[in-house]
């Protein structure tokens, strides 16, 4: 480990997301940074650990989950700066076992592939919420995703609930 607990987004290190003219400050805390060295390459790899599940890999592509990815784009942009991406992994604290005999780590989401791009949609996902909170536009959710605690208060929910309660009649 290189960091524990990296803070990002005060005023002395500030950090700016951007999309479509549109520009918000964000600020977070990283638990856990790595750094690496490979054929004079600098490399980090960014560890968000979970209590419960991680959220699934699909969220996180299709820029539902965006808490990693923008972790990610932060260390790149302002935090290691020389370093290039390795990866970003969800580690859950009450899932995750290493597997002796594949020699790697199960029950983990890990980002490792086509990091530009899903950090690119996570920053145009925070941007869009950020604007639709602004304009008071809070729309309900197409799904709920299964490991939000609020899922049985979700106005999403309810509705999707009434509509087929009312196709059943």
């Amino acid at each position: 480990p290189f960091l524990f607990e990296a803070s990002f987004g005060s005023p002395d290190i500030p950090f700016e997301l951007s999309y479509g003219g549109t520009s918000i400050g964000l600020k977070g805390r990283i638990d856990r940074i790595d750094i690496s060295e490979e054929n004079g390459f600098k490399y980090f790899r960014v560890i968000d650990y979970k209590t419960g599940n991680a959220p699934l890999k699909k969220d996180i592509i299709e820029g539902r989950a965006i808490q990693l990815p923008l972790y990610m784009k932060a260390v790149n942009e302002i935090l290691l700066p020389g370093h290039e991406i390795e990866s970003g992994l969800y580690y859950s604290l009450k899932k995750a076992v290493y597997d002796s005999d594949s020699k790697k780590l199960k029950g983990c989401v890990v980002l490792d592939s086509n990091v530009g791009e899903i950090t690119g949609t996570a920053e145009k996902s925070a941007v869009g919420a950020a604007v639709s909170i602004q304009r008071g536009e809070f729309p309900a959710p197409e799904k709920c995703s299964e490991y939000c605690e609020w899922r049985p208060l979700c106005r999403g929910s309810r509705e999707r609930r009434m509509e087929d309660d009312n196709a059943a009649q």
